[in-house]
């Protein structure tokens, strides 16, 4: 499937190499192995509780014993006359410590162990100290085991934050790569949302799944091995119910869910017809039918009654249900073993109560493992379809690139012209631009207006080519720019976005875009000729404040000003500027047609104006209707001559259409 294909894309298997993940696995590895100690000391705990550090045997074994440990131990009792416990011939060693579990696990795999550590550890034979001694590691391993799952937290998380960094990486570009040709804002949008939501939901997904595979297939093998080794017949015959009754509980819990959602939202659907008659009081009082409504609206309330209780007790069933079979196989299990605990220790198949609890024990410590990788599992069918739409993003080509052979392009002298120009937005079905032909002669300010904005950003997005037109060519002194360099192309067009934003670093980073080769000097005397250095000199630190989202934040005069000295710096012939479409105070207002003024000298202006005076500073003005060029001229000219640009020119710019300011940006 290709969504599997897409998720082992972005997680893929060789991370557990390549990465720092194999730490996860060894630090697993040391958790099991202490989980086993924890076992252990658990069965001798218990062993000791329940025999009482006493070990009671035929005198006919003494001698097995003393082959096992190599010595008689002392604290021999003589049997009572006459006591029931004990037979003539049995002989009892008492505060022995864990000898008893020794002698019991003699045929065990486990018995050099439980030898070596009852021959080697002084403490563990004496009752009293055997029993601190075990409870103390049972602590403490506890505890170590604690914290390497806190590790194994840590590191999974660093794998995960590594994974998607480096596809936030991958993001970016691809999000500068198509950005510029996103005239309508649907790829930032999407960008957006990949690049926070849906990466850190597979991030945590990712890190969930790291932890949850490195360290469960361990344990419940570990653990299922172990189970194995204490009572084979016993483990086959207590798993095959288990993983039975898990499975049914599953698939219920599933079928539960599913009726849950579809109950809820049949429940959203009734209460947006119950608040549609809420709305039909005109109705009902205009046509004396309130007895009607009222007998209606109580009917659809006991209906939604009804259906509510039986939703609530068909959950309640299935609640009890999976219960009750937990209950089943959980009792099963017990009787199972129990059976086993209440047999004569002469029976082959006794199994002492120690033992017989900890195999308990051991199958409860492989619930949570178990239930843990399911839930990863399904929590994986989302993350796909996550890694299934990043790589559709990823895979969506940039309208423009750079073509072989590309030739450097020159300054521009004599004009720009649009050649059966016309332009689709990618999705749409009607085009934006229908062919238009336009020459705009260079050292000359014209505006490109239209009544739907995007048809004159469309125009101005075509100029650094930023989008190329679906049919025709757009041609710089003749010479067609789909078959220019990019680089010379923009580095001798600059384009002042109304909506631009300041990045995040310092207010002279943001002017010379990182650039070492401009000086704060020639930084200095850009933003003086935009009117911005004022602004900067009275900012905390001058040119060096940091601005954006984790410094100073700029209202929208002043952004607009810092992209007007931004472009003045790098002297362009082409100079493309879109008016921010915002209300300005009067004395920003007079900044900016001081800025223009300079700005505007021996260079070619294309201007997507928000403002009237503008538009009438402009000598000539191209009129942009349904796609085509309508009018072309001064604006006086045009208010006489075009009576659709008149409309247009008093919708926009009369007093009432004039929006408010934005907050800080």
């Amino acid at each position: 499937m290709i969504s599997i294909d897409a998720y082992r894309r972005i997680f893929p298997v060789n991370t557990w190499i390549k990465s720092s993940a194999w730490q996860i696995v060894v630090a697993s590895l040391i958790s099991t192995l202490l989980l086993l100690i924890q076992l252990g000391c658990f069965y001798l705990i218990m062993d000791l509780l329940h025999h009482q550090g006493k070990l009671s045997m035929a005198s006919s074994d003494v001698p097995a014993l003393i082959a096992l440990v190599g010595y008689e131990p002392l604290g021999f009792e003589q049997p009572v006359e006459g006591a029931e416990e004990m037979s003539v011939g049995d002989k009892t060693f008492s505060e022995q410590g864990i000898l008893s579990a020794v002698w019991y696990a003699r045929d065990k795999p486990w018995d050099a162990i439980f030898r070596a550590l009852y021959l080697n550890v002084p403490s563990m034979r004496q009752t009293q100290s055997a029993l601190f001694v075990l409870a103390i590691t049972l602590v403490l391993s506890g505890l170590l085991r604690g914290l390497l799952h806190a590790r194994n937290r840590i590191v999974s998380f660093q794998v995960a934050f590594q994974i998607i960094n480096g596809w936030r990486r991958t993001l970016h570009r691809q999000a500068l790569r198509l950005g510029q040709s996103d005239l309508t804002g649907s790829v930032e949008q999407q960008a957006t949302k990949l690049f926070t939501t849906d990466l850190d939901q597979l991030k945590q997904g990712i890190a969930e799944s790291l932890a949850a595979w490195g360290r469960h297939p361990i344990t419940i093998v570990t653990l299922f091995v172990l189970t194995l080794l204490i009572n084979w017949r016993l483990s086959i015959q207590t798993v095959i119910p288990l993983v039975g009754c898990w499975l049914v509980i599953r698939r219920e819990e599933k079928r539960t869910d599913r009726k849950k959602r579809l109950a809820l939202a049949q429940a959203e659907r009734q209460m947006k017809l119950f608040a549609e008659g809420l709305r039909k009081s005109k109705l009902v009082k205009g046509y004396a039918m309130e007895d009607f409504e009222h007998e209606r609206f109580q009917k659809q309330l006991e209906d939604h009654e009804k259906q509510s209780i039986q939703q609530q007790l068909g959950e309640s069933f299935s609640l009890w249900l999976t219960r009750l079979m937990g209950l089943l196989c959980v009792t099963m299990v017990i009787f199972l073993m129990g059976v086993k605990v209440l047999l004569p220790d002469d029976n082959p198949q006794a199994m002492p109560f120690s033992t017989g609890l900890t195999f308990l024990l051991t199958f409860a410590a492989m619930y949570r493992p178990w239930d843990e990788l399911a839930s990863i599992l399904r929590k994986e069918r989302d993350q796909q379809k996550i890694a299934v739409n990043i790589f559709r993003f990823l895979s969506l080509m940039p309208e423009v690139s750079q073509a072989v052979g590309a030739k450097f392009l020159d300054p521009l002298s004599q004009g720009i012209r649009f050649e059966s120009v016309s332009y689709t937005i990618t999705g749409e079905e009607m085009p934006l631009l229908s062919p238009i032909d336009l020459t705009l002669k260079a050292g000359q300010v014209t505006a490109i207006v239209a009544e739907n904005p995007l048809e004159a950003r469309a125009i101005l997005s075509m100029l650094p080519r930023f989008i190329e037109p679906t049919t025709g060519r757009v041609l710089f002194d003749g010479e067609d720019i789909a078959w220019v360099t990019l680089e010379s192309l923009r580095a001798e067009s600059a384009y002042v976005g109304g909506k631009d934003v300041c990045f995040s670093g310092s207010v002279l980073e943001n002017l010379t875009c990182g650039q070492s080769s401009y000086s704060l000097n020639e930084a200095s005397e850009a933003a003086k000729l935009a009117h911005a250095h004022n602004f900067i000199t009275k900012l905390p630190f001058g040119y060096e404040t940091p601005i954006g989202e984790h410094g100073e934040r700029l209202d929208a005069g002043q952004l607009f000003r810092l992209s007007l000295a931004r472009a003045a710096l790098r002297k362009p012939a082409l100079l493309i500027i879109e008016e921010p479409d915002v209300r300005l105070d009067e004395q920003v207002k007079s900044f900016i047609d001081d800025a223009y003024q300079r700005l505007f000298q021996d260079r070619t202006v294309i201007i997507l104006p928000s403002r009237l005076s503008t538009l009438k500073r402009c000598e000539q003005v191209v009129f942009i209707h349904k796609g085509k060029v309508e009018a072309i001229g001064r604006h006086a000219d045009l208010i006489q001559s075009s009576p659709v640009y008149c409309h247009w020119e008093y919708l926009r710019f009369n007093t009432f259409s004039r929006k408010s300011a934005p907050a800080s940006v």
